[in-house]
């Protein structure tokens, strides 16, 4: 039987930040303050929900400014999900072995931008499944794994990390804190002390040894 790969998306094969700068410029071209745009950010954060559209509608009701304009720049920006995705990412989604793992895309946070993000990305071909959910990872996979059952689950919150690896005990959960990514404002500034990987080249040999040891 395979082994079972949840690959998180923001932070961890998408370049998140930098899509955010992006979301940042387009609503100040349309006249909306930086010091508000960070405001409405926090908001949308707040219920794990954020999508730009909801940044937006914060952001109206806070200043005037070009809302149209902001709102058809912002769909435009997903023509440029391509890049977004980090290159180790790739590699590894097109070197790992599919006779041993399955690969399943595991995001958490507003559904439509969620997908819209995924399908712009062109990624959702190296995966068995892409899995969309608005509740706190460690819940939801009680819908996808087995308690006793092995699996690979790699994130970049390490309170996602954290509370896998308690509740799966035979799962390998493991934190990627990629070089100049911020971290979620709504995330627990706590250190958790989870293994720990700052690219997608270092997978091999963790994926490999657990693996063998799952069998």
């Amino acid at each position: 039987m395979k082994t079972k790969i949840f690959i998180d998306f923001d932070g961890t094969i998408f370049d998140t930040d930098s899509f955010k700068a992006l979301i940042w410029s387009t609503l100040a071209k349309s006249g909306f303050s930086y010091s508000n745009i960070e405001k409405a950010y926090e908001i949308a954060c707040s219920d794990y929900r954020y999508s730009p559209v909801k940044q937006l509608d914060l952001l109206s009701e806070m200043e005037l400014g070009d809302r149209a304009t902001a709102h058809y720049l912002l769909q435009r920006l997903y023509h440029q999900a391509k890049d977004m995705i980090f290159e180790d990412a790739i590699q590894f989604l097109r070197a790992v072995d599919r006779e041993k793992f399955g690969l399943y895309l595991l995001s958490m946070g507003d559904k439509d931008f969620q997908r819209v993000k995924i399908v712009s990305s062109s990624i959702s071909h190296y995966f068995d499944n892409v899995y969309l959910t608005d509740e706190q990872k460690w819940l939801y996979l009680d819908e996808l794994v087995g308690q006793s059952d092995p699996f690979i689950f790699i994130d970049d919150r390490g309170d996602s990390v954290q509370n896998v690896a308690k509740k799966f005990a035979n799962s390998l959960a493991i934190e990627i804190n990629r070089i100049g990514q911020q971290s979620d404002p709504m995330e627990p500034t706590v250190e958790f002390g989870n293994i720990a990987i700052s690219n997608f080249t270092q997978l091999g040999e963790l994926i490999d040894r657990f693996e063998i040891h799952s069998k």
